[in-house]
């Protein structure tokens, strides 16, 4: 028998399949994307009150000052100098890319090309850390090739025209340290897209006029076989001389000795006292004026602008100070075409460390005699003194950078090559040298990215540390310092441990067993305060409470005013 077969439900007839064209969009007239941003954001939920108020007001203002740049974010790289700068608002304008200065290096060690799409780099910074402008530009600097690097500097709730001139000092080391461009937005201005391209226009142009310039120039070098683009570099680079810079005279062809190696500019060389990263220092002698010591600057040694700017400081601080018994005296500069030469008195063959050397090897002894230390102290105080009088901070106070005359009687205080002008402690200095141990802490500390507070130095106070040091090595004996510290027989290369032990070093001179030397222990306790502003100053070391060095209280720089022991004005 079959099987019954099963019956089907009808099925309905289909309906008809009609073909219809793909609905279009609307035509892009120019209005349209303008309707479709005002239709998004009507349609976007408004922030309430309590959101609003519990933004960071560094991002607020951050977004605020850039939110006009969306035509030109996917060209632009964003730095952010703080951290609190970032929002997920600012990123919602779609920029190349937007870094903190960490995530910045971070980025560059994965892919070192992650630029290269990237027309500028923008670096934004909120109010008065200046330092952290400062860091991401030394970033920029080390860097092979960054494009157009343009600094924007906000300062919200100021309004004004004119930059102050903490701001000035600002801009010219955001120049030095590469920075095409500056741009101060002050109250609650907002940087434009018009405003923007300007600043990345000038620095191409900027950079294509260069370009054209050496290209002709080097055009015509090759023409004649007989320059090389270095040797044209450095005739420009050696017309800034009279020119610009007027510490250094303008170049005097006649001043050449005919080829003469052992002379220079009518000065006979006869031993050479010292050498540095420029030149050397030499006993000359002359048949008018006898013996002298010449400094000689090699011309080929300095290959920038600022190296000569540095030359040009030195040589107008020496040449422009007051002469005293205690500060080497210059007398002319003179330039030709191969070097830069600074004439100065003979003070006399040895410095403070090789004539310790030389006087504890013969005597047998640890430590200079007590009253050879306690004249040598008071010189070394007395020329410090009168630098600072004249505003002038030396930077490099060190035994090598005081000459001992060849009797061995008098010191005095040389080597100006990292000296600057100071117009009081309220003037921040914020070029970090020196040399260890002699270096103050807070000094030092310029060197750190995890030194939030750092806003420079005081120069004068930075000084009174380094002659400090000088006293201890004086008292107890070189490499003192770094006997204490644990240094030797080299520092640690971790500069963060470095700060650490120079800033432990107060309380362990407190420990210390102490030679006798009247009047120096309290002058040097008063020396190792770690704030700056509660560090005796030169003029109390000089005066009637410290060294009390003859007429020191009739001496122009007692008019400025002094601090105790105890930093109590």
């Amino acid at each position: 028998m079959y099987p019954e077969s099963k019956t089907m439900a009808p099925v309905a007839p289909r309906a008809p399949i009609t073909l219809s064209k793909p609905s279009q969009p609307p035509s892009q007239c120019r209005f349209f994307a303008r309707r479709r941003t005002l239709v998004q954001a009507a349609s976007a939920p408004a922030k309430t009150e309590k959101e609003a108020s519990s933004e960071d007001p560094v991002a607020v203002s951050t977004r605020h000052a850039v939110r006009a740049l969306s035509g030109l974010a996917r060209q632009l790289c964003v730095l952010l100098a703080q951290p609190e700068m970032d929002c997920e608002e600012l990123r919602s304008l779609n920029f190349s890319c937007i870094r903190t200065r960490e995530q910045f290096v971070r980025s560059y060690h994965e892919d070192p090309d992650f630029l290269s799409e990237v027309e500028s780099v923008l670096v934004l910074n909120v109010g008065r850390a200046f330092h952290a402008a400062l860091d991401c530009f030394r970033l920029l600097d080390e860097l092979p090739s960054v494009p157009p690097s343009i600094a924007v500097l906000l300062f919200p709730g100021e309004q004004r025209t004119e930059a102050l001139e903490e701001e000035c000092e600002l801009i010219r080391n955001l120049f030095e340290l590469g920075a095409d461009d500056v741009i101060i937005l002050p109250g609650s201005q907002t940087l434009t897209r018009h405003r923007m391209q300007t600043a990345i226009l000038r620095s191409e142009l900027t950079a294509i006029k260069a370009a054209e310039v050496i290209a002709r120039e080097a055009e015509r070098v090759k023409k004649r076989q007989s320059r090389s683009l270095q040797e044209l570099s450095q005739k420009y680079l050696w017309e800034l001389p009279g020119a610009v810079l007027q510490g250094i005279p303008p170049m005097d062809d006649t001043s050449v000795d005919g080829g003469d190696s052992t002379k220079v500019g009518g000065y006979l060389l006869t031993s050479r006292l010292g050498a540095g990263s420029f030149g050397a220092v030499f006993k000359v002698g002359h048949p008018k004026h006898g013996d002298r010591a010449l400094k000689v600057l090699e011309k080929d040694s300095m290959k920038t602008v600022c190296q000569l700017f540095a030359v040009n400081r030195e040589l107008s601080i020496m040449l422009n100070i007051a002469p005293h018994p205690n500060i080497v005296q210059a007398f002319e500069a003179f330039h030709t075409p191969s070097s830069i030469a600074l004439v100065m008195e003979y003070s006399g063959e040895l410095n403070l460390r090789s004539f310790t050397l030389k006087a504890l090897k013969g005597s047998g002894e640890k430590v200079l005699p007590c009253d050879t230390v306690f004249r040598f102290s008071r010189q070394a105080a007395a020329g410090l003194a009168h630098l600072h009088y004249f505003r002038v901070c030396h930077r490099d106070l060190k035994p090598k950078n005081f000459v001992i005359s060849n009797e061995g009687t008098v010191l005095k205080l040389t080597d100006f090559g990292l000296s600057c002008l100071s117009f009081g402690p309220h003037q921040r200095l914020l070029h970090m040298c020196g040399s260890l141990p002699f270096i103050a802490p807070e000094v030092l500390s310029l060197q750190h990215d995890w030194q939030v507070d750092v806003g420079g130095y005081d120069g004068f106070a930075a000084d009174v540390w380094s002659l400090g040091v000088n006293f201890v090595e004086l008292v107890h004996g070189m490499y003192t310092i770094e006997r204490l510290l644990g240094w030797a027989p080299q520092p640690p290369l971790d500069v963060k441990q470095q700060l650490r032990d120079l800033e432990c070093f107060p309380s362990v001179w407190q420990s210390t067993p102490k030679m006798h030397v009247p009047r120096l222990q309290t002058i040097v306790d008063s020396i190792f305060v770690l704030q700056p502003d509660r560090r005796c100053t030169i003029e109390w070391i000089v005066g009637s409470d410290g060294l009390c060095i003859d007429g020191a209280d009739q001496c122009p720089f007692h008019r400025c005013s002094s601090v105790s022991p105890r930093g109590e004005r």
